[in-house]
C-alpha cells in the first residue's frame, strides 16, 4: 500500500471495513494491512450461476467443465475461505451466492461458520434518484409520443451475447401481436458494438419496428425518468437496474431462474417467467398489462407509490443500516468497541 494512501487511513480513522468486489481481488492490499487487523468487516458477494459455464455442485458435467470447476476452487477457494474467516457478516445478493460460498468451504466446521455469518441481501439502488416521480414520467411520454393508454414496456442492460437479447426482442414480437397497446423501448445499445448493430438490425427488419423505441447506455438519472415513464419492467437476466427500477414503483417480469426470486413476495407488484419458454412470456407480459390497466382506470400514481413504499428495503440506506444492527450483535464488532 502507498505510503499517501496510509497517511490518507491515519487520518480518517475509520471503523469499519465494507469489502466489495473480493471477487475481482478488489480492496485486498487494504484489508490485509495492519491499520484493518482490528476493525470489523462485512464482505460482500454476488456470484451467481450465470457468471459461469459450470456449476461445481452438480454431477454429470462434463470433463472441461469439471476442470474449470477444479481450477477454480485451486485458484480462489483458499482465497475465498481467507474472506470468510476474515469477515464479521458475509453477504450474498441471492440465495444461489450462498449455495457457491457454502460448496467452497473445505470442511463442516468451516461450512458452520460461515453460515452463520451469512446474510442475504440484494444490492440496493439509491432511493433519492430512483423514486416515482409524475413530471418526469409525462415529460418522456410527452417526448416521445405515448398516448395514456399505451403500456410502455422498459428492457435496459449492458448488451452482451450471452444475455440472448435477440431472443428477447423475437419473443416480444408475439406479445405485440396479443396486446396492440404494449410498445417496448430497449435501453443500452453501444455505438460500433456488433451486438447492438445486430439487436438493431432485427428490429428494423420487424414488422413491429414503430412499436421498438431504442436508447443509448444511459446515465442513472436518464434511466430513472424512463423507469418513471415505463408501465411494466422486463428481465431475464439479474441486474442493479431491477432494483432500481423497482424503486420507482415500477410493475415487474422477471426471469423465474431462481437469481430474483427473492425480490417480489407478492403478484400485486411483479410476475416471473420462464426465459426458455415464448409461451410463458406472453402469459406474463399479459397479466402484468391486466394488472397494470387496472390501476391505470383507478389511482395508478398512487398505486405506483404504494409499489415504491414497499420496495423501500432495497434502497441502500435500508440495507445499511440493517447490516449495521447486525454488526452490532457479532463478537467482534463488541470486542473492537471494548
Amino acid at each position: 500500500m502507498s505510503s499517501k494512501l496510509s497517511r490518507a487511513l491515519d487520518r480518517f480513522q475509520p471503523e469499519l471495513v465494507f469489502w466489495i468486489g473480493v471477487g475481482q481481488f478488489f480492496g485486498l492490499p487494504l484489508i490485509l494491512h495492519r491499520k484493518f487487523r482490528h476493525l470489523p468487516v462485512v464482505s460482500f458477494f454476488g456470484e451467481n450461476l450465470g457468471m459461469h459455464e459450470f456449476d461445481w455442485r452438480k454431477s454429470g458435467i462434463s470433463f472441461k467443465q469439471r476442470i474449470k470447476a477444479v481450477g477454480f476452487r485451486l485458484m480462489r477457494g483458499g482465497y475465498y475461505r481467507h474472506v470468510f474467516r476474515r469477515s464479521n457478516i458475509i453477504v450474498a445478493t441471492k440465495q444461489q451466492t450462498s449455495e457457491i460460498l457454502l460448496s467452497l468451504c473445505s470442511s463442516v466446521r468451516e461450512r458452520s461458520d460461515c453460515r452463520e455469518k451469512l446474510v442475504e441481501l440484494p444490492l440496493g439502488y439509491d432511493p433519492r434518484l430512483f423514486r416515482v416521480d409524475a413530471h418526469a414520467r409525462r415529460a418522456v411520454r410527452d417526448t416521445y409520443g405515448l398516448k395514456e393508454q399505451d403500456l410502455l414496456i422498459v428492457v435496459s442492460s449492458r448488451f452482451s451475447k450471452g444475455k440472448r437479447l435477440d431472443r428477447l426482442v423475437k419473443f416480444l414480437s408475439s406479445a405485440f401481436d396479443d396486446n396492440k397497446r404494449l410498445k417496448v423501448v430497449l435501453i443500452g445499445f453501444v455505438a460500433n458494438d456488433p451486438v447492438s448493430e445486430s439487436i438493431r438490425r432485427q428490429i428494423d427488419a420487424s414488422i413491429y419496428k414503430d412499436r421498438f423505441i431504442t436508447q443509448p447506455f444511459l446515465p442513472r438519472e436518464d434511466l430513472s425518468r424512463w423507469f418513471n415513464a415505463a408501465d411494466i419492467g422486463l428481465y431475464h437476466n439479474p441486474s442493479i437496474s431491477v432494483q432500481e427500477a423497482m424503486g420507482t414503483g415500477l410493475y415487474m417480469c422477471l426471469s423465474n431462474d431462481g437469481s430474483m426470486s427473492h425480490l417480489i413476495s407478492s403478484a400485486e407488484y411483479g410476475l416471473f417467467f420462464d426465459r426458455n419458454d415464448q409461451a410463458s412470456l406472453i402469459r406474463c407480459i399479459r397479466d402484468a398489462a391486466q394488472t397494470v390497466s387496472i390501476h391505470m382506470d383507478n389511482g395508478y400514481h398512487a398505486w405506483r407509490l404504494a409499489a415504491s413504499l414497499n420496495h423501500a428495503w432495497l434502497g441502500y440506506d435500508r440495507l445499511t443500516w440493517d447490516l449495521m444492527e447486525r454488526l452490532k450483535n457479532t463478537d467482534a464488532y463488541c470486542r473492537y468497541c471494548l
